[in-house]
């Protein structure tokens, strides 16, 4: 992504920024590296271990300043296929009725995607699995980086910000109000292609999976909640979780057959 902010017509400041947070990610890489120099063992693994966690962030903000304007024929071509494969659920959840809790569960799943990949890698510790730590991340970063590095080539508005109303708080509805507060703070307040969310959460989840059944189940079915709550409720189009589940799964079978 620091090439592509050194190729790419951005403003400067921009492209200073992109600079600063890929050399802050890729010092903090190197000193994990060193780490085992300074500290003991087991803490130089953990540090290992747990960095990337704060990288996704690092990398989604880092491509947060590549992004400048929507592609329109790309976006409106991802509205088109909405509206033509969800009908009235493309509108979002301000014009469809819905049942209130089938609408709170979905709030709440996709609430949980933030948490989600730090509570996997922290089910592998639990389950005496943190040898695969590595595999883990082998799983989890090619997909979720690849969704962050066409945010600039494939760029678009994710489809809650086409329409005001889906955006607005809902009384007596603490899921979707911290869902927005998240976004409107923390968003880049653009769409990753695939979505990044989905992809993370269905790798991780199959890591779980292949290492212990009932925990992999368990994470599973949060993450496939999450993949139909991000287009149900307009945080991303049907075809960003469609494919980011179809990235992740194959990325999956390459990696660890």
């Amino acid at each position: 992504m620091a090439v592509l902010a050194w190729v790419l017509p951005l403003p400067y400041d921009r492209r200073i920024r992109s600079w600063a947070i890929g050399a802050a990610g890729s010092a903090a890489c190197v000193l994990a590296a060193l780490s085992g120099n300074v500290l003991p063992n087991q803490a130089s693994i953990a540090l290992r271990d747990w960095l990337p966690v704060p990288l996704l962030l690092v990398a989604y903000h880092q491509a947060g300043q590549l992004f400048t304007k929507p592609w329109h024929r790309f976006q409106s071509m991802l509205w088109r296929l909405d509206q033509r494969m969800l009908g009235r659920l493309a509108a979002g959840p301000g014009k469809v009725k819905w049942n209130p809790f089938l609408s709170g569960y979905f709030e709440v799943a996709y609430a949980v995607c933030y948490p989600l990949i730090p509570a996997a890698l922290g089910a592998l510790y639990l389950l005496h699995l943190g040898a695969h730590a590595g595999e883990f991340w082998t799983v989890v970063l090619p997909p979720t980086y690849l969704c962050y590095a066409l945010v600039p080539i494939l760029p678009a508005l994710p489809p809650r910000l086409l329409h005001a109303e889906p955006n607005l708080p809902v009384r007596g509805c603490g899921a979707r109000n911290l869902n927005l507060w998240v976004l409107r703070h923390w968003s880049i307040q653009a769409n990753t292609f695939p979505s990044a969310h989905v992809a993370a959460c269905v790798a991780a989840s199959l890591v779980l999976l292949r290492w212990n059944l009932p925990a992999g189940i368990c994470f599973l079915w949060i993450a496939l909640s999450i993949a139909a709550a991000v287009v149900v409720l307009r945080y991303h189009y049907l075809l960003d979780s469609l494919l980011g589940t179809i990235l992740s799964l194959v990325l999956f079978l390459l990696l660890t057959g």
